[in-house]
């Protein structure tokens, strides 16, 4: 009886297996179209662009960085060992984590870094620009941009210039009075730590650290 037991339970366990197998694979399959997917538009519009570094705070680069795109390749990750593997091979192992597309940039002085070109809406992310910042600002004083190179901020600057030197702000809060808008700017920089930049009317009028 026992024996007999064991067996059914064996015999109901594979269905279960192969459906478990199945679902694996085809979550799998998923993330590598959609990375080819990420593949294609950066291969179709960015490999050999210039760039420029326009949101502090971008992986690997700093603000006003000028960079070219010079390739993309799709990359597996392996659980266990966590080396990268070609896509070319052909992954049939359940160790497989998932698919990275990695981008190559090169920088002016010829290192080359990785970067995420694409926002979640598979347009090119706001952390860079097609059009050189200093053309695109002219009239931004040398002081602004001293500043956002050394990813700095100070009074007086507007909100476009403290995004590039800062990045994107963790929350924005905004406060309309008879005297126009304040906005809070709140960066979370560590588990307990924040820094918050207040502007009125557009403008940085008090930093807090």
């Amino acid at each position: 009886m026992k024996k007999f037991i064991l067996i059914l339970c064996l015999l109901l366990m594979v269905p279960m297996l192969c459906f478990a197998n199945s679902f694996y694979y085809d979550k799998n399959n998923a993330k590598l179209a959609e990375k080819k997917q990420d593949y294609k538009i950066i291969n179709d519009n960015f490999i050999g662009k210039e760039l420029w570094v326009v949101n502090g705070g971008t992986w690997n680069l700093y603000p006003l960085d000028h960079v070219k795109v010079v390739s993309a390749k799709i990359e597996a990750t392996w659980l266990q060992n966590f080396k990268d593997a070609p896509v070319e091979n052909n992954i049939k192992d359940t160790d497989l984590k998932d698919y990275t597309l990695i981008v190559n940039l090169q920088k002016d002085d010829g290192t080359l870094v990785t970067g995420s070109l694409l926002n979640d809406n598979k347009q090119l992310s706001d952390n860079y620009s097609l059009t050189n910042p200093f053309t695109e600002h002219p009239d931004w004083p040398d002081s602004a941009w001293g500043a956002i190179k050394s990813e700095k901020v100070h009074i007086g600057m507007n909100k476009d210039m403290c995004r590039m030197s800062w990045g994107t702000p963790s929350a924005i809060n905004t406060t309309t009075t008879i005297q126009g808008s304040q906005d809070q700017w709140v960066y979370k920089t560590g588990e307990y730590k924040i820094n918050c930049l207040y502007f009125t009317n557009g403008i940085l009028t008090a930093i807090q650290n």
